[in-house]
């Protein structure tokens, strides 16, 4: 088996970068450890920037628009105009949307499909995947690790770890007279 593009992970950077790849005639795979496309409910905060990068993006994929930033600290308190909202995007749409694109673009999903180790050699790269078919080697010219902050791929590139700050996430249930 032979690709031009791996991309090891279903997150929203590897779809988009899996569909964009094969609309620009690349033979792309994508190869996600989970066994279905079925991301937890959870919000995104993203920057309008998002439309520069994805001028097509669905305008019901955008939950809220944050015009300002307010904040808080004892008993100081500062807000924050934004030049250019910051969108409110539900991750779980937006995966799915994605995947959506990539399979229309032609890239080749392989779910339930667990990245191993890679080896480079002339000529590309040899990626070790394991399924339900036991484990197999596959070659491709590029490989893209979107697989998280904790990345089996840069791990089996022997790079460094990113620095990282954790986020918490909560889902409340606002009352019926508030803006969300």
């Amino acid at each position: 088996m032979k690709y031009d593009v791996i991309v090891i992970g279903a997150s929203s950077a590897g779809l988009y970068a899996a569909e964009i790849l094969a609309k620009n005639g690349k033979n792309v795979a994508l190869f996600d450890r989970a066994i279905s496309c079925a991301p937890a409910h959870r919000t995104y905060i993203i920057t309008p920037r998002l439309f520069q990068v994805m001028p097509e993006i669905e305008s019901d994929l955008i939950r809220h628009k944050i015009s300002a930033i307010h904040l808080q600290a004892a008993d100081a308190q500062a807000v924050v105009q934004l030049s250019s909202p910051d969108l409110v995007v539900e991750r779980g749409q937006l995966i799915t949307t994605l995947l959506d694109r990539a399979k229309n673009a032609g890239v080749d999903l392989h779910f339930g499909s667990e990245f191993l180790d890679l080896k480079t050699e002339s000529g590309g790269t040899l990626i070790k995947i394991r399924s339900n078919a036991g484990k197999k080697l596959i070659k491709a010219d590029y490989l893209i690790g979107a697989d998280g902050v904790s990345s089996a791929v840069r791990k089996a590139a022997g790079l460094a770890d990113p620095l990282v700050v954790p986020l918490l996430q909560a889902e409340i249930i606002l009352p019926d007279d508030w803006d969300p």
